[in-house]
């Protein structure tokens, strides 16, 4: 078992007195109970089964937060979802490609670290519905939402794709008949001034538009020691459009169109260790920065350093707010993201409805990264990409026998098609110039069915099914090095190339294709012995396809797959509300069999490539609770706990250096055994007019974790805390708001991902944002 810091104790009384959780205690959505919300925790609810229910009524381990809960946590964007969610990591980086808005997000352990067109994502992201596709764009606006919704483990008989390690469902505010919006306006350090707002318009009695739009500008935090540019910053805007036409009460039609425009230097990254090994040493084979170093720095001239400087450890600042990134590269994320989605439903019957979902959504631009943070010509990559994909869902839902049976019957359809072209010169003078252009296509269609019916109204079953097959193709149209002086003459000597050839990698111009297929249950038995606990156990089944890698650095004879994973969870749990509806606890537990899981390893010369890594067991707990003990009082605390480790290692197949290597003594990526959460606010009354003043503290522990399955000694990251403060003044009747905010008050630091490449000899750290303040004007009308 890992462990926080020497002297870290986690205070016994609130642990003991709260056991509560960052669910909402607040809530805007329906409370079916009539209860009063100033005298207890609220009820929310949720569609996670696909119809509406309250969130304490579901045998699913899921956490769900209002719409009131994220904007008093003044959330952003969904990646923040990790500081008050337990067993979850949603990072806004992948390795290797220095995009600011690329999601990497794990749940209990489950997840993936790539973000490659190739790569599925362990966790699914849906808006209204709408599967996400790929990770590049993924990092959302928490923008004009109604709530969000976690599911944890696999949620294939319930979501359009399969979903191994979870789910996290955007709900958006859909257009009402009155007419009524928000404006909200951020200013804060670092020249922070963000806009957002929403505004519901009537435009008949059964028409309605809702429109609404983000715009967030920051400086970044990081700066270049060489030319003083500022890494980490944010310039993005975001809008949606939605239509809601109801001709009659038995058919609702929705039509959204939003877009996402984002223009930001590229993720801040700072270079946290050099690596030069000679022959012999540990990894095997030489270093390309041995190599660089040995053969002869190329001989330019960097100003302010002079001549023929070698890659070494003089570029580390130790320093997360700076780097040597320089010499004219101009790294950043640069992506245009639309999408339209149209939602039908149909009254069928009078217990059955039919809903249909269609959406296109559509990702180009770039991005790059300056992976080896120095002035140097070492390693640098370019991306251009562009994806596109098309969906569509069909659901018919229902009741039957008296209601005792409630079922749902869908289809899903997923083509997607995308292009990634990639540029990268490792010591282009010495090793050469990588270059990888690809395309790539999946096509998918999956049925699923789940039924839930209740032998008594106590007892019930639950039990789903679901095939998936999956089809992905792969064309590259040039997948080669560029070779230098030592790569012609050293390394390749064997192919009779002079430097300045292009040596292959793997046959361009020849598709290779793939299909995958597979079935997943589920099955949960709940008992309900009162109105207020729930028990219930589950087992259900995740897949996820293999698909093609697409970055090499050596020469092969064929395109390199790798095969799909599975993971076979069980799960126990209970929901209770009780103590006059002061406090709510929920609670479960779980084992999974994670086999053939999919990790990122690099062979030598520094190609980073998936492969299926062997078994894994995944074992743990959270407990998610609210107490309000007195009214106007809201506390909150959530514990998670997991113990995730290999079982069992596949021999490696392609060329990897023996530090790299994925052993049974390593640590799953992005796994910390320990995530605690709290947050205590208060309402104190203000005048006799309602106001109020709202002060708010917020506190997440993670335990130590790896942020990659190399376990690298340059990316570990240990325990830290994270505190964020808020006053807020409400005026009565809420219709304008003012709030003081300092987040990260203790200024911890911590990796959030990075790029440990011992073959090239770099590693470079993802470091999370300074301590920051400003204040926040919200308005309603």
């Amino acid at each position: 078992m890992g462990s926080a810091r020497p002297g870290y104790s986690a205070p016994a009384f609130v642990i003991g007195c709260l056991l509560a959780a960052p669910a909402a205690s607040q809530s805007v959505d329906a409370n079916p109970n009539g209860v009063d919300p100033s005298s207890g925790v609220e009820d929310i609810v949720v569609t996670a089964q696909k119809r509406q229910e309250n969130v304490q009524d579901i045998p699913i381990s899921i956490l769900a937060i209002s719409s009131t809960a994220l904007e008093a946590r003044g959330t952003q964007d969904i990646a923040e979802v990790s500081s008050f969610a337990p067993n979850i990591q949603f990072k806004t980086t992948g390795a290797v490609s220095g995009s600011s808005a690329a999601a990497a997000v794990t749940i209990r352990g489950v997840g993936q670290t790539d973000w490659s067109l190739s790569t599925e994502p362990g966790v699914g992201i849906y808006v209204d519905g709408v599967y996400m596709a790929r990770s590049i764009g993924g990092v959302l606006d928490a923008l004009d939402l109604e709530r969000i919704e976690i599911l944890r483990g696999p949620q294939g008989t319930l979501f359009g794709r399969n979903t191994i390690g979870g789910a996290i469902s955007l709900i958006t505010r859909q257009p009402g008949d009155s007419f009524e919006g928000k404006l909200e306006l951020v200013a804060g350090d670092r020249s922070r001034l963000d806009v957002r707002g929403a505004v519901n318009i009537p435009l008949a009695e059964t028409l309605a538009a809702r429109v609404s739009f983000s715009a967030r500008n920051q400086d970044g935090f990081q700066r270049s020691l060489v030319d003083g540019r500022t890494y980490g910053n944010r310039n993005r805007d975001t809008a949606r459009v939605q239509l809601a036409f109801e001709p009659s009460p038995a058919v609702r039609l929705n039509l959204t169109a939003d877009g996402t425009r984002i223009r930001e230097d590229n993720a801040p990254s700072t270079l946290v260790g050099v690596t030069i090994d000679p022959p012999g040493g540990r990894l095997g084979n030489p270093s390309i920065s041995f190599l660089y170093n040995v053969f002869g720095a190329p001989d330019i001239d960097v100003p302010g350093f002079g001549r023929n400087i070698p890659y070494d450890a003089r570029w580390v600042t130790g320093d997360p707010d700076t780097n040597f990134a320089a010499n004219g590269f101009d790294a950043g994320t640069n992506l245009d993201i639309w999408g339209l989605a149209f939602t039908s439903a149909l009254d069928v019957a009078p217990d059955v409805e039919l809903k249909s979902i269609t959406a296109y959504r559509e990702a180009s631009g770039g991005f790059d990264s300056a992976a080896d943070g120095s002035p140097l010509d070492f390693t640098k990559a370019t991306t251009d990409y562009r994806q596109w994909q098309f969906s569509q869902e069909v659901q018919l839902t229902g009741r039957s026998f008296d209601d005792r049976l409630q079922w749902v019957v869908g289809g899903f359809f997923l083509r997607e098609k995308g292009t990634e072209n990639q540029i990268v010169p490792i010591a282009p003078t010495v090793f050469g110039t990588v270059v990888s252009f690809q395309d790539h296509s999946t096509s998918s269609i999956a049925g699923f069915a789940q039924g839930s019916f209740r032998f008594t109204d106590q007892l019930g079953l639950t039990a789903g099914l679901r095939y998936t097959r999956d089809r992905k193709t792969n064309l590259p149209r040039n997948a080669s090095l560029t070779l230098g002086t030592v790569g012609a003459l050293v390394i390749f000597a064997g192919a009779g190339l002079n430097p300045g050839d292009s040596l292959p990698f793997v046959p361009n111009g020849v598709q290779v294709a793939e299909s995958y297929s597979d079935w997943s249950p589920r099955f949960a038995l709940e008992y309900k012995p009162s109105a207020d606990l729930l028990l219930y156990g589950s087992y259900s089944r995740g897949f996820k396809s293999g698909g093609f890698n697409i970055r090499y650095t050596a020469p092969r004879g064929s395109v390199l797959g790798y095969g799909p994973e599975t993971l076979a969870s069980f799960e126990a749990g209970v929901k209770w509300t009780g103590l006059d509806r002061r406090l709510r606890v929920n609670a479960s537990a779980f084992h999974g069999r994670w086999e053939d899981l999919q990790v990122v390893v690099f062979e030598s010369f520094g190609a980073p490539l998936i492969q299926n890594a062997g078994t894994a067991e995944l074992s743990g707990f959270e407990v998610e609770a609210t107490a309000v003990p007195v009214d106007g009082l809201d506390l909150a605390l959530s514990i998670g706990y997991l113990d995730a480790r290999y079982t069992r290692i596949n021999n490696p197949t392609t060329d990897i250096p023996p530090i790299q290597l994925i052993t049974l003594d390593k640590k799953l990526p992005n796994a910390p055994e320990w995530s605690l959460n709290a947050s205590a606010s208060y309402r104190i009354g203000v005048g006799t007019g309602g106001g109020a003043l709202v002060p708010r503290v917020d506190w997440s522990f993670t335990s130590s974790y790896e942020n990659d399955a190399q376990n690298s000694e340059f990316l570990s990251v240990d325990s830290y805390h994270l505190v964020n403060l808020a006053l807020a003044y409400e005026a009565p009747e809420q219709r304008w708001s003012l709030t003081a905010f300092v987040q990260n008050v203790g200024n911890a630091r911590f990796i959030t991902a990075g790029n440990s490449n011992y073959s090239i000899g770099f590693h470079e750290g993802n470091f999370n944002e300074p301590r920051t303040w400003g204040v926040r004007l919200g308005a309603r009308f």
